[in-house]
């Protein structure tokens, strides 16, 4: 009998690990140089499609700047 309950609670257990929760917190530094000047930012972001807008939008700037 304690068997049994010992072995729901670790199916519980392995439930709720199965169960995370992906959360992006934080913010992304840009940083740009040239002809003897330097900028950096920090803008903040709460999703990895954010992330990837902005890496784009770096990138696209770049190659305007090319």
């Amino acid at each position: 009998m304690l068997a049994i309950i010992f072995f729901f609670f670790c199916l519980i257990g392995l439930l709720f690990l199965l169960m995370k929760e992906r959360r992006t917190v934080g913010h992304v530094q840009i940083t740009v140089s040239g002809a003897g000047r330097y900028h950096t930012t920090s803008v903040p972001v709460s999703s990895p499609n954010q992330v990837m807008d902005l890496m784009n939008r770096v990138n696209y700037a770049r190659g305007l700047s090319m």
